[in-house]
């Protein structure tokens, strides 16, 4: 809200309430800007297919215990149930 209330200063100095208030838009387009960024990080733009799977959005992160890569295999580990 900071940041739109500077930009209709900016655009009219002397009466920034006369300025349309286009906050909704502003959101819109910075969720559009983040899942497109999202899908760029993902791979989604080149190779992969146009709708992502279920996690397909999701980074790497190595503290997360995954088997063979931080669980040794010889090790039986299941996750607990909630």
């Amino acid at each position: 809200m900071t940041f739109m209330s500077k930009i209709r200063r900016l655009t009219n100095e002397a009466f920034p309430s006369h300025v349309p208030d286009r906050y909704r838009e502003l959101l819109w387009v910075s969720r559009e800007w983040r899942d497109l960024h999202n899908r760029i990080r993902a791979g989604f733009v080149h190779d992969r297919p146009d709708i992502p799977v279920d996690g397909g959005l999701a980074l790497f992160f190595p503290a997360c215990p995954q088997m063979d890569i931080n669980i040794p295999p010889e090790i039986e580990w299941k996750p607990e149930d909630k």
